[in-house]
């Protein structure tokens, strides 16, 4: 599993239902362990900006994650 920062987010109020199974996604299968860290909204820069996640690994480099939660019924089709 990764090191996550915070350790867990089921208890903040504005963590969305996708970000908490992202999390737990990225907490159970990301591998290995020591390699990887992620961090749940960080504030980036003098901009502020706060993406949902940034995975960091020695191999991978840094990956930040955006994540979009949509209900199927709320998706337009054309």
């Amino acid at each position: 599993m990764a090191r996550m920062h915070p350790e867990d987010i089921e208890v903040l109020e504005n963590a969305t239902a996708g970000e908490k199974k992202v999390f737990r996604f990225l907490h159970e299968a990301a591998r290995p362990d020591k390699d990887l860290i992620a961090w749940y909204e960080p504030t980036i820069g003098s901009s502020g900006a706060e993406p949902d996640f940034i995975l960091y690994g020695n191999s991978l480099g840094l990956l930040v994650l955006e994540v979009k939660d949509r209900e199927p019924s709320k998706l337009h089709k054309n």
